[in-house]
């Protein structure tokens, strides 16, 4: 019994070491979500043959006494168990139960690797050796784009779908927002590889993987992942000089060579003759007022949700929903707010902190601070302690603090590599750490009958997760074959195809709206707004608000058009074009509704307030105060109109009508 518990056991570890090596290499060419989907799939999928071997493990092994746990184990474990509570007030309990399990699922893994891994430092250098290689083909990928190596551009579905991807140098994670920090870690984790396990002309090929891994780190030119790789070069380099001073001129040598890449990429740049470079790119990123108005945004919004929904949190995976209902509670004529896009509807507020907090309560943001601080305190002490787990400790300690650090600027942890990167780095922490004795937790349940209800149980789950993986993956397929039809005009096929990705996974918005774009063209309003309807359940983006709102006013009665209207100015306060529009609503009822010529004027103001350009509201304005006998007014308006549009012939038009009423102003 004891052979085929080793067996197995090695079997676990050889497949948690193979995984952990190809995830970031997962993609689908032919796959609508890019990097997401095929990453997704695999974490779900993969939880299957993992959660088996584990549980064989669990219901075989001899029976003990108890079992225990460090402290930060419990603390990630509660995490997850808090996240239910937003249950209690979430709009939508099919997607914060979607997030729900996908978070379970991951906190599957990390107990896979925290078994695996126990009391084993060789299997911790072979993870991180694992970790480590993982980045060689997305990187060869993202430098093959970069120098424009036409047989790395691995995206070959933007020509048949009509799709457009936002930049260029997108490696295997399709956006440079993805891939950067996933370099960056890399970036540091070699640093301790050339300087504590190679010397002479072994040195030779982590110096290759360091150039590599830095020029797919700088390429992209990520800002949140420079903040963090610059924080945790300081940390690393302050473990260092207490640990092994003697270290510190190689050190040195290696953040040189950073400053070689970042000059190369800008030679490159300049020999391009693209009349960008690097710095040129550096400067505009890091000094954009458009990007830190987002971000700020961002949180001013935030704090507004996690001021209604203190205890509990708005729900899991609803930002695309509440975001919009709550940024009306904030001033939106502040200056600061300028340079914002009206579309601007996140489903992440780039600050895991205050995204956890404002999606799932104050609880599970205090367990969170929590375990983000025990993953880095204990590694950190084991590493300045100088014991024959410090350097594994350093690195770990590095590699939590650049995702932290990442995350409070970016999307970080809502990614499936960085998340999963993340959990894996915190279970090789805390089994590199030394805990003293009262800071283990003892379970006494490690009877037979527990441990098989236990194994059970998670063949269970992990089998489900399974299915729900294929689901995913299929659905984003069938979005994908719809998209190809729709663009070779084949609607009927088209609309199969977005019926079985919507049947399969009813939490996505795309095939809803695409659905409605088909119905559209072919003249069926209704079953357009029907879909759209459907779409706005799940996500209030400004594009498919709007579109409905379009829709209601050309083809609904007038109760709809107010009503959708009414709902995308409420949703959407500093787009001006709604309260145009809702201004012309009202002035279809002007001869049955005496107070509706007031309302219109004041949607038209509001409309002028948010652009004072917008030409229509401001002639529609002065047509309104004409009506309503304000011809000084209706003056006024058609003067600004004419300085806006001299040659505006309806101005004209309206002015010569006033010339009986000011004779001395015409």
């Amino acid at each position: 019994m004891q052979k085929f518990l080793d067996i197995i056991d090695k079997v676990l570890f050889f497949f948690l070491l193979a995984f952990v090596f190809a995830l970031p290499s997962f993609f689908a060419r032919m796959c609508y979500s890019h990097c997401i989907a095929p990453k997704e799939f695999a974490i779900y999928a993969g939880a299957a043959v993992g959660g088996l071997l584990f549980s064989l493990l669990l219901m075989l092994k001899k029976n003990g006494p108890s079992f225990r746990v460090p402290a930060g184990v419990v603390l990630a474990a509660l995490f997850v168990a808090s996240l239910s509570l937003s249950f209690i007030a979430t709009p939508s309990p099919q997607l914060s139960l979607v997030k729900l399990h996908y978070y379970i699922v991951i906190g599957l893994w990390a107990s896979l690797y925290l078994y695996s891994s126990h009391e084993s430092p060789d299997r911790i250098e072979a993870f991180l050796t694992a970790i480590l290689l993982s980045g060689v083909f997305p990187a060869l990928v993202l430098a093959g784009e970069a120098f424009g190596i036409g047989a790395l551009k691995i995206w070959q579905n933007i020509d048949a779908t009509g799709l457009t991807t936002r930049q260029t140098y997108v490696s295997t994670f399709g956006n440079p927002d993805f891939a950067a920090p996933f370099f960056g870690v890399l970036c540091a984790l070699n640093i301790r590889f050339m300087l504590f396990r190679s010397d002479g002309w072994k040195k030779a090929p982590l110096w290759a993987l360091q150039f590599l891994y830095a020029a797919a780190l700088f390429i992209p030119l990520c800002r949140s992942s420079q903040i963090a790789f610059a924080a945790c070069l300081a940390l690393y380099f302050f473990i260092i000089s207490r640990t092994a001073p003697k270290k510190i001129p190689a050190l040195i040598n290696i953040i040189v060579s950073f400053f070689a890449v970042i000059f190369f990429i800008q030679l490159k740049d300049m020999l391009s003759a693209s009349g960008e470079t690097l710095i040129s790119r550096a400067f505009d990123l890091f000094f954009s007022g458009e990007t830190a108005s987002k971000r700020l945004y961002m949180l001013a919004v935030g704090w507004q949700i996690i001021k209604a929904n203190f205890y509990f949190g708005a729900g899991l995976n609803v930002m695309l929903m509440i975001f919009p209902l709550y940024a009306q509670r904030i001033d939106q004529s502040s200056p600061l707010w300028d340079g914002i896009p009206n579309l601007f509807n996140p489903s992440h507020l780039h600050n895991e902190f205050f995204n956890i907090f404002a999606q799932s309560g104050v609880l599970s943001f205090l367990l969170f601070v929590l375990l983000a601080t025990s993953m880095i305190y204990f590694p950190l002490r084991t590493a300045l302690g100088r014991g024959e787990k410090s350097e594994h400790a350093a690195a770990l300690t590095c590699i939590s603090v650049y995702l932290l650090i990442d995350s409070c600027f970016n999307v970080t942890l809502s990614l499936p590599h960085l998340l999963f990167l993340f959990a894996v780095s915190g279970a090789l922490a805390f089994n590199a750490c030394q805990f003293d004795k009262n800071q283990y937790f003892t379970f006494g349940i490690s009877g037979g009958f527990y441990r098989l209800v236990a194994g059970l149980l998670i063949i269970l789950f992990s089998f489900l997760s399974a299915i729900f993986g294929i689901k995913y993956i299929k659905a984003d397929w069938c979005l994908m074959q719809g998209k190809i039809y729709q663009v070779s005009e084949d609607d009927d096929k088209a609309l199969k195809f977005y019926q079985m990705s919507s049947s399969l996974l009813a939490e996505r918005t795309e095939p809803h709206v695409f659905t409605a774009d088909i119905h559209k063209t072919n003249g069926r309003f209704a079953e357009a707004a029907e879909a759209l309807i459907k779409a706005t359940n799940i996500n209030l983006s400004l594009p498919v608000v709007y579109e409905l709102a379009q829709i209601a006013i050309r083809h609904m009665d007038l109760n709809s058009e107010f009503r959708y209207l009414y709902f995308l100015t409420r949703s959407y306060p500093r787009f001006d074009e709604p309260h145009y529009l809702l201004g012309l609503r009202y002035m279809k009822e002007k001869t049955l509704n005496p107070k509706a010529r007031a309302e219109a004027a004041a949607c038209f103001e509001r409309a002028l307030k948010i652009n004072p350009k917008h030409i229509s509201a401001r002639m529609s304005l002065a047509e309104v105060n004409y009506e309503m006998m304000k011809y000084r007014k209706a003056a006024e308006d058609i003067d600004e109109a004419l300085k806006i549009s001299p040659g505006l012939k309806n101005a004209f038009y309206l002015r010569s009508l006033l010339k009986g009423f000011f004779y001395d102003e015409f």
